[in-house]
């Protein structure tokens, strides 16, 4: 169901928990497009980093990491007023999934994380 749909419903967008998204994406028993048709269908419109990760996997596709930082001192938290700033955006070497392990998942987040924090 689209989310204009959803409206006309009386629905709203379906907030579904990191961890379920990422077993969706992790199993074999649906293809990528059917879990991305059916998430859309009941009005999904964000996934977390788990079932980002676990979705990178399964298609094989990279992992690029980027650093953004200047933010903070452009927008402070709870000012609404945008002043100006330099703004740093550091885009850092792929990280490949394709053929990973059970063992080199769990480890895909520290070494993102690291690479992200190595440029702050």
């Amino acid at each position: 169901m689209s989310v204009a749909l959803g409206k006309h419903l009386g629905m709203g967008p379906k907030e579904m928990s990191d961890e379920f998204c990422a077993r969706i994406f992790a199993t074999k028993a649906f293809s990528l497009d059917t879990i991305i048709k059916g998430l859309s269908l009941i009005s999904t419109t964000r996934i977390g980093p788990l079932a980002f990760r676990e979705m990178a996997i399964r298609a094989g596709a990279p992992i690029v990491p980027m650093t953004i930082s200047g933010t903070r001192e452009m927008m402070p938290k709870g000012e609404s007023a945008i002043r100006p700033g330099i703004v740093r955006v550091v885009v850092h070497q792929p990280i490949s999934t394709e053929g990973m392990s059970e063992d080199e998942r769990g480890a895909l987040a520290d070494r993102t994380r690291e690479m992200i924090a190595s440029a702050l």
